[in-house]
């Protein structure tokens, strides 16, 4: 910890060291699930100059700024590393944080300067919790029973045996979804799979979404960090290759699966690649759009018809879900214009095995390790007792950040120009809205 530190000076007057402390607020890498609809938590950390965590406050996303200066004078008061102290200075990277302290605190020199020492910190949280975060996975979670995911199993397994990536042309040929009782208005929906691998749908918000997770794979093909737009995925993964407890949960249960390379996992991915399990009603829209697509793909001749340029097919059914009839509605295609689409195949693929590489990854890790250290990791005061638990902890001199790989060596050019038509089409699609 860093300590005011007194000593005299070349005038035999005594000087005070200045202490400085890091303060920052960030999404913890990992869901509350226990709570309604699955949500992010936000942590505000206070940190000392040598690495040392004073203190942290958890509550819900946008939560922490209206109290960032009582956990402050609570961590000066009562810092869980260290005796109670006040810095001279605090360092922040948000302005919006900085003013909010200021005004609370008027004699403490607040600066808003770059903060790496936390980014730092959340990687070594990462890091410490192990790449394998694959242990006690579920189908089943709070809201989610047995009877629900037996009737998912069942409308994947006809979805499969459809083989929609065998009349789709390519993972740029969307359809667009509507499913009001659920809340999905005008959702673009791509078949993955057209080269043999990868076998699934990821579903977007809208176009809009969906280019920019063809932005991403650019991004990601160049060697660079993408942002990726959130997004539902429903995989087919290989028995193989699944996580010995799921298949024991699949035959105790006696779910249907269509082939040994067609057992179904459904993934939420957020703008951060955080992966996190289905809600119950993203099950419920997972089975609504798969019984839904198996019957529109039986109309082979006319989905060919419209994807060589004839008349949409547009379809609305009345789907039998385990919650009851669901209206569904499905157009192909969902028209993107000729500048927007890419001539290679399955360039959704790799991305989207990319996201699904480790199921739950970053965010399963760090919740096993809370559950296998004794704390409820589907609660806020549950992660809240975990956090504080490997707290005051200094840093080693270096963590290295994850990175998405080796720099390459493809044509930037070429990547950004694919890239300015999409947005110029984007703009120019919603000036004709």
């Amino acid at each position: 910890m860093t300590r005011r530190q007194t000593n005299r000076g070349p005038s035999g007057r005594k000087q005070t060291t200045a202490i400085e402390w890091i303060g920052g607020i960030a999404a913890i890498p990992a869901y509350v699930t226990g709570e309604g609809e699955p949500y992010r938590p936000e942590a505000l950390f206070w940190m000392a100059a040598d690495g040392a965590i004073l203190g942290s406050t958890i509550a819900g996303p946008g939560e922490l700024l209206a109290t960032a200066s009582e956990s402050l004078q609570r961590t000066i008061e009562q810092p869980i590393y260290g005796r109670p102290h006040a810095p001279t200075r605090v360092r922040v990277a948000s302005a919006v944080l900085a003013d909010a302290l200021r005004s609370g605190h008027p004699g403490i020199d607040v600066v808003c300067a770059p903060t790496p020492e936390l980014d730092a910190m959340l990687a070594l949280m990462r890091e410490e919790m192990g790449e394998d975060g694959t242990e006690g996975q579920s189908y089943l979670s709070p809201g989610i029973e047995p009877d629900a995911m037996a009737s998912f199993f069942k409308a994947a397994a006809a979805l499969f045996r459809a083989r929609p990536w065998k009349l789709v042309p390519d993972d740029q040929c969307l359809f667009s979804v509507t499913i009001e009782a659920l809340g999905v208005r005008d959702a673009a929906l791509s078949v993955i799979g057209q080269m043999g691998e990868s076998f699934g749908l990821i579903l977007f918000s809208g176009l809009d979404d969906f280019e920019d997770f063809l932005d991403a794979v650019e991004v990601i093909e160049m060697g660079e960090e993408p942002e990726v737009p959130p997004h539902f995925a429903l995989n087919f993964e290989r028995g193989a290759e699944l996580e010995p407890e799921l298949r024991k949960e699949i035959a105790e249960h006696h779910w249907e699966v269509a082939a040994s390379n067609a057992y179904p996992w459904l993934v939420a991915v957020d703008e951060d690649l955080m992966v996190r399990p289905p809600t119950a009603s993203e099950v419920t829209m997972a089975e609504a759009i798969a019984l839904a697509l198996t019957k529109v793909l039986a109309g082979k001749k006319a989905l060919r018809a419209a994807w060589d340029g004839g008349e949409p097919v547009s379809r609305t059914l009345a789907i039998p879900t385990h919650q009851g009839d669901v209206e569904v509605t499905l157009l192909a295609p969902f028209v993107r214009s000729p500048e927007e689409l890419d001539p290679s195949h399955d360039i959704l693929a790799d991305l989207a095995a990319f996201a699904d590489s480790s199921h739950f990854g970053l965010a399963e890790s760090l919740v096993m390790a809370g559950r296998d250290a004794g704390f409820d990791m589907d609660s806020r005061e549950g992660i809240e007792a975990w956090m504080q638990s490997i707290q005051g902890k200094p840093l080693p001199p270096s963590i290295p950040i994850p990175s998405f790989g080796a720099p390459h060596t493809g044509d930037k050019k070429a990547a950004k120009a694919k890239k300015g038509k999409r947005k110029a089409a984007r703009k120019s699609r919603k000036r004709k809205k």
